[in-house]
Formats: C-alpha cells, structure tokens, sequence
C-alpha cells in the first residue's frame, strides 16, 4: 500500500514551522477568550476570594498556595452558603456558573504558573 498519492517525480509543498514564543502563546489564548465570560470569571473568583478572607476562614493564602482537596472542599463550602443581597438563595444555573467561573479560575492558575 502506497501513502504518497502524487505522481512519480512531483513533489508536493510542505508547510514550514515558525519559532514560537511563550508571550506569543498567551497573547493568543487570552485573544480568543470571549469578554463576557473573562468577566464573569472575574466576579465569580473575587466573591470566593472575598468569602475566603472572611471569619471565620480569615484565610491568607492564594487559591494557588492552597491544596487541591482543601481547596474542594472550601469551594463546595462557598456555592453551599453564597445569597443573593437580599438573604435568598440562588438559582442551581447561578451556582454551577459560579462553579465554572472559579474553575476556569483554578485551571488557568496551574496553566500559566510555572511548574517547579
């Protein structure tokens, strides 16, 4: 069984690979992300980062610094007790879109820090 189809004698064109670099890759990434959901990650990590702080966590550490089961746990904590402003509880999409927001959180964490 032959792979190359072409007749004998014609050479097809391959393609060429460029050099690049690490800030190329992220420019890219963050370019394609859509603005409304950066804006909702964004909302959805301060209110838990807020929660963290208060009593009676009082915790100090970055999200990064905190141990993947620990911070499992403190997330199901904060969708478990987070009200709307007037005491009422939220609607389960509101909850699952706070729980991606935070996740979306945690991954680029572990993707843009280095490893050590």
């Amino acid at each position: 069984m032959k792979l190359n189809s072409h007749a004998q004698g014609e050479t097809r064109k391959q393609p060429k690979f460029g050099h690049v670099t690490e800030d190329e890759k992220t420019n890219f990434v963050q370019s394609m992300k859509n603005v409304n959901t950066s804006r909702k990650t964004e909302l959805c990590t301060r209110h838990f980062q807020r929660w963290l702080s208060e009593p009676p966590r009082n915790e100090t550490r970055s999200v990064c610094d905190i141990m993947t089961t620990e911070l499992d746990n403190y997330i199901g904590s904060f969708l478990l007790s987070i009200r709307k402003a007037d005491g009422s509880e939220y609607e389960p999409d509101t909850l699952t879109s706070y729980h991606r927001g935070i996740d979306r959180f945690v991954k680029e964490i572990h993707i843009y820090t280095p490893k050590t």
